[in-house]
């Protein structure tokens, strides 16, 4: 972790998926699910990094530009520097409104797999299927969980985020990383506090909790699990909680 970290902070980092495309759009590499001949969404590889966010912020018609922030009740002013900033680690301290709002630009900059495809959250549902597919398995690897090979989490003893892909034994089955792990990532829905379950909403609450998957850093093995979902209020900004992007064909009916 120390020596990709290293490279981070440098901007020497030049795996796929991971920095900008030579246009300066975030170069996110898309991974087909269920299957590459009839995928019903696609999964990006990574979380989101510091340096995909950062261009959003830097773009003439990005953070700052209205357009992707109508009808959500909460825009913050400006966004938080990252708890910790190297360009290849993944994106923490930003809110669920700024990670929709992220999506809606990349959409409209045109970095989609297929054509009039939107970029957003992933639905729990989704990020269950990228994760271990139809399996049932707790985990997509077999065996005992392993802090040195399969996820950063508690037991890691990293205390932070790591550099994003650096624990390829816990590839999920779709082939993304980090799904377990390292930070946790929101999801579409809203979460019913009552019964634990799940349901759209209009995107314009701020008091919503919304639903976020795959523990973090700083979290217990238990939450690594593919049943384990938590939550968080939709404009808290921490350092254990980052997103991760899909690309569906267009609905306007479930955010």
């Amino acid at each position: 972790n120390t020596l990709f970290l290293a490279l981070g902070r440098l901007g020497w980092d030049d795996r796929p998926g991971i920095g900008l495309d030579e246009r300066g759009r975030p170069d996110i590499q898309w991974l087909p699910v269920p299957d590459p001949e009839t995928p019903s969404f696609y999964i990006a590889k990574y979380p989101v990094t510091n340096a995909q966010f950062q261009a959003f912020i830097d773009a003439e018609d990005g953070y700052a530009d209205p357009r992707w922030w109508v009808d959500f009740a909460e825009r913050q002013d400006n966004p938080l520097q990252p708890t910790w900033p190297e360009a290849n680690a993944p994106r923490t301290d930003v809110d669920w409104f700024e990670a929709m709002a992220f999506c809606r630009w990349l959409t409209h900059r045109g970095k989609v797999p297929r054509g009039g495809w939107e970029i957003l959250l992933p639905t729990d549902q989704q990020w269950r299927q990228a994760y271990v597919g139809d399996s049932g398995r707790d985990f997509p690897w077999q065996g005992e969980l392993d802090p040195n090979r399969h996820a950063n989490y508690g037991d890691t003893d990293l205390t932070r985020t790591s550099a994003v892909g650096l624990f390829p034994d816990g590839v999920a089955s779709s082939g993304a990383l980090d799904m377990a792990g390292n930070v946790w990532e929101w999801c579409l829905e809203k979460y019913d506090s009552e019964t634990g379950g799940i349901g759209f909403a209009v995107i314009d609450s701020r008091d919503d909790l919304r639903v976020m998957r795959g523990g973090s850093w700083s979290y217990s093995p238990g939450d690594l699990n593919s049943a384990k979902r938590d939550r968080n209020f939709a404009d808290y900004r921490l350092d254990y909680v980052g997103f991760r992007l899909i690309c569906r064909p267009p609905s306007a009916n479930d955010h």
